[in-house]
């Protein structure tokens, strides 16, 4: 099965229109259209968010799961019944964790940008973790968005409405289309605490946010330079 048909598959595997998933990952209908059809193919930073969309792995995305059969014995049964009644006990504590992990987020959000954060109706977080072990490239540690009830007033003149080029340069590949995305951005050193400045120095910590006024959207790109 082609990248294009695997696409297309699994997005209705997942009840998803094409303009479900191009919100989704921040690109036009058409761009989706396109993948499917064969006629472009998605630029290769988007493959993880692509897979973490749709609910696979990235090898599943690619075509590279591979499963063979194998006759199954008593003591493979019994290896599997554990690993079944793990998952389960995974599942058990995994929302909490989940609560965990979005408070933690929210937290570290309304201290960077010192705001208290509008009711949250939708949260997403997406790791490159696994995708930075294949990559040489400088792609964003993590990323994650809030969308609110409410809109999100900026009375802070730290926003920025456009980014300067020395700051998109400094940007990860994996995220460079969203400074032209969005109506205000703020760049945090988390290591210096500057606004908006990339230091001369190297591994500091930086988040980019960017806000989305008409959809009600924060979206915070974690990367380190």
């Amino acid at each position: 099965m082609k990248l294009s048909e695997r696409i297309k598959k699994y997005r209705l595997d997942n009840n998803m229109t094409q303009q479900e998933l191009a919100d989704k990952l921040y690109v036009s209908k058409q761009a989706v259209s396109k993948w499917e059809n064969e006629r472009s193919l998605p630029d290769v930073s988007l493959y993880p968010v692509i897979a973490e969309m749709l609910n696979i792995s990235v090898d599943e995305l690619m075509g590279t799961n591979v499963t063979k059969k194998r006759k199954v014995n008593i003591k493979k049964l019994i290896i599997i019944s554990s690993i079944s009644l793990f998952i389960i006990l995974l599942l058990i504590i995994i929302n909490p964790i989940k609560l965990v992990e979005k408070a933690k987020l929210v937290n570290e959000t309304e201290q960077a940008l010192d705001i208290k954060l509008p009711t949250i109706e939708t949260y997403q977080l997406v790791e490159y973790s696994k995708w930075l072990s294949f990559n040489n490239y400088m792609y964003p540690r993590q990323m994650y968005y809030f969308v609110f009830k409410d809109e999100i007033i900026v009375t802070d003149n730290t926003w920025l409405d456009t980014l300067p080029q020395e700051l998109i340069d400094e940007i990860p590949v994996g995220s460079s289309e969203y400074p032209y995305i969005c109506d205000y951005y703020k760049l945090v050193d988390l290591t210096s605490n500057n606004i908006n400045k990339i230091s001369d120095e190297l591994n500091h910590k930086y988040i980019l946010y960017c806000l989305q006024i008409t959809n009600k959207r924060l979206i915070a790109i974690k990367f380190e330079v």
